[in-house]
């Protein structure tokens, strides 16, 4: 029987235990990477559940600082990290034993001297490009949130040309962007000049869209750790769903037959019901939910909601009654020659009103997942 990675041990953890997986790696280190003991100590602690998995790990709360959040989303960090001095660890093929990987800090790049980073941050986002009201005022409220968090992904949809030039003019300096089209709306993806490079990029087609949708794939590199990124935006509308039943399980498959050394990353607007995930048999084996693996907080579980944005009330109507959905989505594969990214961190962002505006950025809140970046000791 082949043996598990440990990215894959992390993913399983997980699954049996509803955990993150910052949990499942530290208590999975400490058993040498064995799942069954791992599991023991888990279930055979009384109180181990979501809401207490920070002190389950035994460690001190992280001192590293993180970007600023949300005063009405605040950050709850389910993943200490206090170094560990045990030898186990991740090899660097991704399995147990051999040389290890550990947590460590910010080592120095010899080359140019200057600090690696230690976190990985990623922002979805629907900018709401089709509403011309407020756009101009609206974009630079999304400039402004990025300019804030810094991440070194954006995936952007609902790209019109406005918006798109506004975007080249703030942020093109800081970010290089890939756009999936030119025509109407579209996605675009920006990789951060400073710790991202770019390999290449594609956009498929859909073959049975009605809406111009598709995938932009981008491959690039963070710190020399291959990513596959693919943004999309699927089929809108509940009429839809049969359509975009089949558009994500083309998603999942080409996540699934990535190249093994490439982190995948996949998501955007998907306009995703439970029910149509569940349809088409759920998540695939490998690949997990940023939301459910970094602690399924609630306050962070919609990014639709016409209760809390305006913009989305005014596009229903007040008449009508409270929808919450949670639209916008990223899931996770990992590499299986090493694990080189935790997921870490859930949150939301595009909460405050646009700079001299009565509307917030968007009708749909962003959302920004950061990663622990593991180095090799």
């Amino acid at each position: 029987m082949e043996k598990k990675s440990s990215a894959e041990l992390c993913i399983e953890f997980c699954s049996i235990t509803n955990s993150d997986f910052s949990l499942a790696e530290r208590t999975l280190r400490k058993h040498e990477w064995n799942l069954e003991a791992s599991l023991d100590e888990f279930f055979s602690t009384s109180d181990a559940t979501p809401a207490n998995i920070a002190v389950l790990s035994g460690s001190p709360p992280r001192k590293r600082p993180r970007a600023p959040c949300e005063s009405a989303v605040p950050v709850i960090d389910l993943s200490p990290d206090a170094p560990s001095t045990s030898t186990a660890g991740i090899s660097a093929n991704g399995g147990v034993g051999g040389s290890t990987v550990g947590l460590t800090a910010m080592p120095l790049d010899l080359a140019n001297g200057k600090e690696r980073p230690d976190v990985f941050r990623i922002v979805s986002w629907n900018v709401d490009g089709l509403d011309d009201e407020s756009l101009m005022a609206r974009t630079c409220g999304v400039i402004s949130e990025i300019q804030l968090k810094k991440p070194d992904v954006v995936f952007l949809q609902e790209i019109v040309d406005t918006n798109l030039a506004i975007l080249q003019s703030q942020l093109g300096t800081a970010y290089l962007l890939r756009t999936g089209g030119s025509e109407g709306y579209f996605t675009a993806t920006l990789l951060s000049r400073e710790t991202m490079q770019l390999e290449d990029d594609n956009i498929v087609p859909f073959p049975n869209t009605r809406m111009g949708r598709n995938l932009l794939i981008v491959n690039a590199l963070f710190d020399g750790i291959p990513l596959c990124l693919i943004n999309s935006h699927l089929e809108s509308t509940k009429d839809a769903a049969e359509e975009r039943k089949h558009q994500l399980a083309d998603a999942f498959v080409r996540m699934r037959e990535a190249p093994v050394e490439r982190t995948v990353i996949f998501g955007g607007d998907l306009n995703l019901r439970d029910s149509e995930l569940r349809a088409i048999g759920g998540i695939p084996s490998r690949i997990v939910d940023l939301y459910t693996v970094t602690g399924s907080r609630k306050e962070c579980e919609n990014t639709w909601d016409t209760q809390r944005n305006v913009n989305a009330m005014q596009k229903v109507g007040r008449s009508v009654k409270k929808i919450i959905c949670r639209f916008d989505r990223l899931y996770f594969r990992p590499s299986e020659t090493r694990c080189a990214l935790l997921p870490l961190h859930f949150n939301l962002v595009g909460l405050r009103k646009a700079p001299s505006s009565q509307k917030f950025p968007s009708d749909h809140w962003g959302i920004l997942v950061t990663f622990d970046r593991i180095f090799p000791s």
